[in-house]
């Protein structure tokens, strides 16, 4: 019998959490107060808390049940990107037919696609080590819409 490679082990939705926060600076992670327990969790730049980079869900709502977050332990890592980074991930795929309820593959995001994120369902650490230049990208393009908004000492 072959030894699994850790490296393809899938990651808990905290440990996912946990790498976003320690990654980049300034990072907030907040459960949503309508999760019910659910494990919805918006990860923002800075304390404004204006617009998440990065989500990590855990249930299916009325209008994105694509993934089937129903199933046991499954959760959806959604990433933010610009329009030329979003493009930069799946010009090739541009016109390849989407499983939304598979494992540990980048894929655009089931119903914010059209907006620039992309998902991940239960990435495994070797996936979440790949994902690191776009979450750079996501966690950056935070920073630069936090840049631009006046300041509440401005007004």
């Amino acid at each position: 019998m072959q030894p699994i490679d850790p490296a393809a082990e899938p990651m808990t939705q905290q440990q996912v959490i946990d790498g976003i926060v320690a990654a980049f600076d300034s990072v907030e992670a907040v459960q949503s107060a309508d999760s019910g327990g659910g494990g919805d969790w918006f990860l923002f730049f800075g304390a404004e808390r204006r617009f998440p980079f990065a989500t990590v869900v855990a249930r299916d709502n009325d209008f994105d049940h694509l993934s089937r977050l129903d199933r046991d332990g499954v959760f959806r890592l959604n990433l933010g990107l610009s329009k030329p980074g979003f493009a930069a991930v799946f010009e090739t795929a541009r016109d390849e037919a989407w499983d939304y309820t598979a494992l540990d593959r980048l894929m655009p995001h089931p119903m914010y696609a059209r907006m620039h994120w992309v998902s991940v369902l239960n990435p495994s650490r070797l996936t979440f080590e790949r994902l690191q230049p776009l979450l750079a990208e996501a966690y950056e393009l935070a920073q630069r819409q936090a840049a631009r908004r006046p300041s509440p000492e401005r007004h």
